[in-house]
């Protein structure tokens, strides 16, 4: 079996975390003395990564500093993503080194289950790419809202309510990359995930989506990062 490669993007300003993202990036927040990146490599690690591209921009030496500073059992690489054009735009620069299999782990993501059951479906059926997503009841201003049947992605959905949302945790095979040269830059300037799946499955791709098992904890405020501390009430996931 080829080696499975972890990309972790790590280059965003963290904006919406408002002061607390002014000192450091938002990767390097600390949960139980853990800064979010390293609970990200650590359990890439438990996949059975061996080689993680860490995708930097803001403040990316102290992100290159903290983990130079520590031994991991892989091969980091960082890649600097000089335009902030979204997490697709980090991976065609990343191109080069996502030969094999890989999985893209957002850091402010932080799960209370592993998703080894989910890389192994992957590697057996081999889509195009596999997408977690957690069933929500309404969220006004979600961005991407899967359209699923039989553990199969069939498109998005433009409902705000009964949401089948993606979560921080996919896996991919290197043709994605084809399809993410692709498109074009939205309105915003990033190039955006939805367009790449929408390229997919019009190209008759496949691609898979599995229900989150366990519990997510997202961080994307400061909010969502003091209830978080409350959540994990001293006991690190």
């Amino acid at each position: 079996m080829n080696e499975v490669i972890g990309v972790i993007p790590a280059a965003g300003k963290g904006s919406r975390l408002n002061e607390l993202g002014q000192e450091v990036p938002k990767s390097l927040l600390k949960l139980n003395g853990k800064p979010l990146i390293q609970r990200a490599i650590e359990n890439l690690i438990k996949l059975g990564v061996k080689k993680i591209i860490i995708i930097v921009n803001y403040k990316k030496e102290l992100i290159q500093n903290f983990l130079k500073d520590h031994k991991f059992d892989a091969e980091l690489i960082f890649v600097e993503q000089t335009e902030l054009n979204g997490n697709v735009g980090g991976l065609i620069l990343s191109e080069k080194y996502l030969i094999n299999t890989f999985i893209q782990y957002h850091p402010d993501n932080i799960f209370t289950d592993s998703q080894e059951e989910i890389l192994k479906k992957h590697l057996n059926d081999k889509p195009i790419a596999t997408y977690l997503y957690e069933e929500r009841e309404s969220a006004p201003n979600s961005k991407l809202s899967f359209l699923v049947e039989d553990n199969r992605l069939l498109g998005m959905s433009k409902s705000n309510k009964g949401l089948k949302s993606p979560v921080g945790f996919s896996i991919h095979e290197p043709i994605f990359l084809d399809y993410c040269k692709l498109i074009k830059k939205s309105d915003s300037g990033e190039y955006l995930s939805k367009d790449v799946i929408s390229l997919i499955l019009s190209s008759g791709g496949k691609i898979n989506a599995y229900k989150l098992n366990g519990q997510r904890i997202d961080i994307t405020t400061k909010e969502d990062y003091y209830n978080a501390l409350n959540q994990l009430d001293g006991e690190p996931l």
